[in-house]
């Protein structure tokens, strides 16, 4: 079977996983790789980062990036760190396969070097790695210290791919309809010519990701939002946001709504969004609270009222819970 190693940064949903893993296989408190992974997600500093390899659903073993490993050594980082595979998986050089991962990731932040401290023997070297001295731990302990090349290709996998973020043009309304209906969604053209419409007018921002120039996903930001509640309070909201199916897993949702944030940012000190509540919106959910979203307080929407206590409704798209998120912290 496959294995895909993934960034828990590009893929906020995995943040529970990845933070259990680590804590389980490296006997270290849930709460200390949570704290540093939950902030890793959104930081403008390189590191930390975190990667997990998967195998199906299934995690199988991981690495991390950071700036020192708890050794004396502080005048060389990054370190690589947390370098695990799961025991039966051991013997296909696997624990290679995310060595070079690590050194290709490290020189795609812009470090010539990368480093890790370890006690074992003759196994690194085997990778290119250099055993270049010794450090020092607060528990006592000496480890080796090992320095490795990071890679830095012209073109490494998919390097010549490139996310690109613009704001709706007249061209979009067709090729993003097109898009969705190979997928199997109705979305017709009408919609997002009344988008485009509609930020001509400055009452929206539509804003279109493209992967290598090909049409990979949009949200919007929606001035007045059509929920009363945030509209009564001038918070902007984040809407209708959708990324092809092909397209996830690398980001693109991520930089979506980093974008979105921004510009909010120019006009409010909070943002707004809404979500479903079946299981069709669980990756929403988990990224848009991971992302530091919280409910409003105000209980389920329907479209038009809350829903009060004791109430049957159907759930379909309408029925939402709404959010907000404070951009000046």
């Amino acid at each position: 079977m496959s294995t895909t190693i993934m960034g828990v940064r590009e893929n906020p949903e995995l943040l529970p996983q990845a933070v259990r893993y680590f804590s389980e296989r490296w006997g270290i408190d849930e709460r200390i790789y949570h704290d540093c992974m939950l902030h890793s997600l959104t930081t403008a500093s390189p590191l930390p980062r975190f990667y997990l390899m998967m195998e199906a659903d299934r995690i199988i073993g991981g690495f991390g990036l950071i700036t020192n490993d708890f050794v004396s050594r502080g005048d060389l980082f990054p370190y690589l760190c947390a370098l695990y595979i799961e025991e039966e998986r051991r013997g296909n050089k696997l624990g290679a396969d995310l060595l070079e991962h690590g050194r290709r990731e490290a020189g795609s932040l812009g470090f010539d070097k990368l480093y890790l401290c370890t006690d074992h023997t003759n196994y690194y070297e085997k990778y290119d790695w250099r055993h270049i001295g010794q450090g020092y731990h607060p528990s006592g302990d000496i480890s080796k210290i090992y320095e490795a090349d990071t890679i830095k290709l012209e073109q490494k996998e998919e390097s010549h791919m490139s996310l690109f973020i613009r704001e709706m043009a007249d061209s979009d309304p067709v090729s993003i309809s097109k898009a969705f209906e190979e997928q199997g969604w109705n979305k017709p053209i009408e919609l997002y010519e009344r988008y485009l419409e509609e930020q001509r007018r400055g009452e929206r921002v539509a804003l279109i990701a493209e992967w290598d120039g090909v049409f990979a996903g949009y949200v919007n930001v929606l001035w007045n939002s059509y929920y009363e509640s945030f509209r009564d309070q001038g918070i902007p909201e984040v809407n209708d946001f959708n990324v092809l199916e092909k397209f996830r897993r690398r980001g693109i949702g991520s930089r979506l709504m980093d974008r979105a944030e921004e510009i909010i940012r120019e006009r409010s000190a909070v943002a707004g969004i809404g979500v479903g509540l079946f299981a069709d919106y669980g990756n929403a959910q988990r990224l848009y609270v991971q992302r530091g979203y919280i409910p409003d307080g105000k209980g389920i929407y329907n479209g038009e009222r809350y829903v009060g206590w004791g109430e049957s409704v159907m759930i379909d798209d309408d029925i939402a819970l709404y959010l907000t998120k404070r951009l000046d912290r």
